[in-house]
């Protein structure tokens, strides 16, 4: 299972890989939006993710 995005945190971007369980991060240049790939061996509850991930909206304007 994997899970990589690239998430703009304020007016910095960064690179997210989880992989085998091993997390990292790395800083990235300006992109155009952010973006999460999760790549799995079973089934995914696309609506629960999808309203976690919503959760983590930052409000006024700012996105993760």
């Amino acid at each position: 299972d994997r899970a990589k995005g690239i998430f703009r945190l304020g007016e910095d971007w960064y690179l997210y890989n989880f992989v085998s369980g091993l997390p990292s991060t790395h800083y990235m240049a300006y992109r155009k939006d952010s973006r999460l790939e999760l790549i799995g061996t079973e089934t995914m509850d696309w609506l629960a993710i999808q309203n976690q991930l919503q959760a983590c909206i930052i409000s006024n304007n700012v996105m993760l």
